[in-house]
């Protein structure tokens, strides 16, 4: 497949939904031909680039006009004016007609005052997707971004998700890539980058998890522990079963998938004391998409203690309080 051409886009902003488009690059790495390519997989080794007004200064030596902004807000940020979260595009060009699998890479900076990961929302001429995004506890990245005057600063970690799509979401000559963080905060990009690779195929399912959680019910039958199943696809699922065996116990699950990308379900496991082997299944896939060990969770016991403070004068007048 040839490479695209580069291609500089249109900047669009509106108020309360700003859009912004950036140019699109062309590198030739060590494998696959790279459709776009800004920031570098490295945590924070450009973070000082990122200036409001630039998302990248190896994106054509960006500007204002042309760049993104460093930060995405997410829909629960006033920063987005709106419940609708700030969508950013890539445009760029394809000269011939696409094949095999593309690999949407996002590498990202999370900082939060409050942890609420967002999903990262991907579209593609159309096709929605969106995934969970997961990051994992950076605290070495605090000086590097700059740290927290206010003190404040609660959480700081560090996300690498890598998105396997299929040729049929894009077309030869135009196309148009809009991400977007949705039921949460927002990010930091420290890069983002499109490749592919025209031989090889696309499976449905490209990853699977089965994740204790730290919440435990009693039921009649004894104490269950929530399990967290993920499975992550390159096009929707559709309605499907999902068969979870953790050690003698097996689990169904039924799942309703209208986009690609990830798939959530909550399911009760009985309560054990030592780690299970676990094997997940899906409906119209013959080999099973995980297989691990089921690790319970410690459990705690919360108490609570009521107490009830009088602020003398803030409700009422102190003479009035004591009385």
């Amino acid at each position: 497949m040839a490479l695209p051409q580069p291609r500089v886009a249109t900047r669009k902003r509106f108020f309360g939904s700003a859009t912004k488009t950036a140019h699109s690059r062309n590198s030739q790495g060590s494998g696959s031909p790279v459709v776009y390519r800004a920031g570098q997989s490295v945590p924070a080794k450009d973070w000082y680039a990122y200036q409001p007004g630039s998302f990248d200064y190896k994106v054509a030596r960006g500007t204002e006009n042309i760049d993104w902004l460093s930060y995405s807000p997410g829909s629960q940020e006033g920063l987005a004016k709106d419940p609708q979260p700030i969508p950013f595009q890539v445009v760029f060009s394809l000269s011939a007609l696409p094949k095999g699998k593309f690999v949407l890479r996002l590498d990202a900076i999370l900082r939060y005052r409050r942890p609420a990961a967002p999903r990262f929302e991907v579209n593609i001429n159309g096709d929605i997707g969106t995934y969970q995004l997961v990051p994992q506890p950076a605290p070495e990245l605090w000086w590097p971004t700059g740290g927290d005057g206010a003190g404040g600063l609660q959480f700081i970690g560090y996300e690498s998700l890598e998105m396997v799509l299929p040729a049929s979401y894009f077309r030869r000559g135009n196309n148009t890539l809009t991400v977007r963080c949705l039921d949460g905060f927002g990010l930091y990009y420290d890069a983002l980058s499109l490749a592919n690779d025209p031989s090889s195929a696309v499976p449905l399912v490209t990853a699977a998890s089965v994740e204790p959680t730290i919440f435990f019910k009693n039921r009649d039958s004894g104490m269950v522990e929530l399990g967290k199943v993920r499975v992550r696809s390159t096009r929707p699922i559709g309605r499907a079963t999902l068969k979870i065996l953790i050690g003698s116990t097996q689990v169904t699950k039924e799942i309703q998938q209208s986009e690609f990308g990830d798939v959530e379900a909550t399911i009760e496991v009985p309560a054990s004391e030592t780690p299970l082997p676990v094997t997940l299944r899906i409906q119209g896939v013959k080999a099973p998409v995980f297989r691990e060990t089921f690790v319970p969770r410690r459990r705690w016991k919360v108490y609570a203690l009521p107490m009830e403070q009088a602020d003398f004068g803030y409700n009422e007048v102190p003479s009035r309080t004591l009385e």
